[in-house]
């Protein structure tokens, strides 16, 4: 009776630990096949994932929202923009910070439309000093409210007068216009812009006026540049500047050259046509300083209406030996050697310069002369330890030349507290005429006059153009 006993409890427990054994299987393979069950929502008819399946109940399905912006710099008119900020207009475009933001709200689907009667006036010819006036017309051909919010012109001669700013669809507003005339000559252009709150290329408008201004007596150029003269140039009369001077009146002028405000300038006048157009040449010719020099030329016209016109005249005379720079200034603070060059041209084509006894007021500073091209240019370099002290009264870098006319040249030597952002070692490789945007002598003239053997240390302007236009004015 043991035996079979035993047998049937053995059977029960493996029954037992089968039935076990297959629960668990299919506990462990319940979740694999819910998986698929919760994917099926998320799929549109087409069987893509919807981008609005996470919010059920909420049909966003096929709908992009990529492409729209529900942040604060929405392309809607501004709207939402903060106060101060930069505005992005109706397409997205961005409006200068001082155009304002539309006040209007039109509702989905109006949409402003701007159209100008004329976007170009073109006034013809009219005599210098008259003033031009002009009403730009424009009508709101949308179905939305147009707002004009803001019009620009580009120059000071040209503004705009109090324009309709609110205009419902249909309806006409205008922006008037006035554009002075006083010193132009020729033919001129003048542009105004118009920010609305438009879609697209009507968003920023721009309105156009122009014409040609007569001035009884027009001088072209307006003045005799000669840009950069040797002194020598200066003074052998191979430099002359042709001007000519047009009447339009209706009677006939006798020009004549009434005086000089610099004897060095010649003039001289041709009549080119009787009464009508003349030709005045003007000559450098004498003894000019160097650096920059200016005059005035008064030419009689024998005409009522304009008796008389003036005529600028300017040079920039480079000196026979010159140094760039002219001043060298030291940082404060100094925690490094630094390394400065000096160049030295000659001005002189006819003469080779020789250049000895280069010497520094303070020994620490160590000098080494570079002849770069043989009688003609030179390079003084500056070892300047990081201990090195400025004397109180400055100091400075003198040499001789063979020159009579500039026997000794002297260059100060300053500091300036340049602040602890900038790059001060990079003046190195800095040519005479050009100035390193890194260079602590940045602010300084490029070319130094060799008239600071004298002690003077006169800031040399740049040269100017050798010819500055004809004063006529395009935006």
């Amino acid at each position: 009776m043991m035996a079979p006993l035993n047998g049937l409890k053995t059977l029960v427990c493996f029954m037992a630990l089968a039935i076990f054994a297959v629960g668990a299987a299919s506990l462990r393979a319940e979740p694999a096949k819910s998986e698929p069950a919760k994917a099926e929502p998320a799929k549109t008819d087409a069987g893509k994932p919807a981008q609005g399946a996470a919010q059920p109940g909420h049909d966003h399905a096929g709908h992009d929202h990529a492409s729209h912006d529900h942040g604060a710099a929405t392309g809607s008119m501004g709207v939402g923009t903060a106060p101060g900020a930069v505005q992005p207009g109706a397409t997205g475009t961005v409006r200068p910070p001082d155009v304002p933001a539309p006040t209007v709200t039109n509702k989905p689907g109006e949409l402003p439309k701007v159209s100008f009667d004329t976007p170009t006036y073109d006034f013809g010819r009219v005599k210098s000093g008259e003033e031009i006036r002009k009403d730009f017309w424009f009508t709101n051909a949308g179905n939305g409210t147009l707002e004009i919010l803001k019009v620009r012109p580009a120059c000071g001669c040209t503004t705009a007068g109090e324009h309709d700013k609110i205009v419902e669809p249909g309806k006409t507003g205008k922006i008037p216009i006035k554009l002075g005339t006083t010193n132009m000559a020729g033919p001129i252009t003048k542009t105004v812009t118009v920010y609305t709150n438009c879609t697209g290329a009507e968003e920023m408008i721009t309105l156009n006026i122009k014409g040609e201004v007569w001035q009884p007596v027009q001088l072209s150029p307006p003045s005799a540049s000669f840009g950069r003269l040797t002194t020598a140039q200066a003074q052998d009369g191979s430099q002359t500047r042709k001007l000519t001077i047009s009447n339009n009146t209706d009677k006939p002028a006798k020009m004549s050259i009434k005086e000089s405000s610099n004897p060095a300038f010649k003039a001289e006048i041709v009549e080119v046509e009787t009464g009508k157009k003349f030709d005045l040449n003007v000559t450098a010719q004498g003894s000019l300083t160097s650096g920059m020099v200016s005059a005035m030329l008064t030419v009689e016209t024998g005409l009522d209406e304009v008796p008389s016109v003036s005529v600028p005249i300017s040079a920039y005379v480079t000196a026979e030996v010159e140094v760039a720079p002219n001043r060298l200034s030291l940082p404060m603070n100094r925690t490094a050697p630094l390394q400065r060059h000096l160049y030295i041209n000659n001005n002189n084509a006819n003469k080779p310069l020789k250049i000895s006894d280069v010497a520094t007021s303070n020994a620490a500073i160590k000098h080494t002369l570079t002849e770069v091209k043989p009688g003609t240019s030179f390079r003084i370099t500056l070892d300047i330890p990081a201990d090195y002290k400025l004397a109180s009264t400055g100091d400075t870098v003198t040499f001789k030349t063979d020159n009579p006319t500039v026997p000794t040249v002297t260059v100060p030597i300053t500091e300036m507290n340049y602040g602890q952002s900038r790059d001060l070692s990079a003046a190195v490789g800095t040519r005479p005429g050009t100035v390193s945007s890194k260079s602590p002598n940045a602010n300084a003239a490029p070319v130094g006059s060799a008239k600071a053997a004298t002690g003077a240390t006169a800031t040399t302007p740049p040269a100017p153009a050798a010819n500055p236009g004809n004063g006529n004015s395009k935006d």
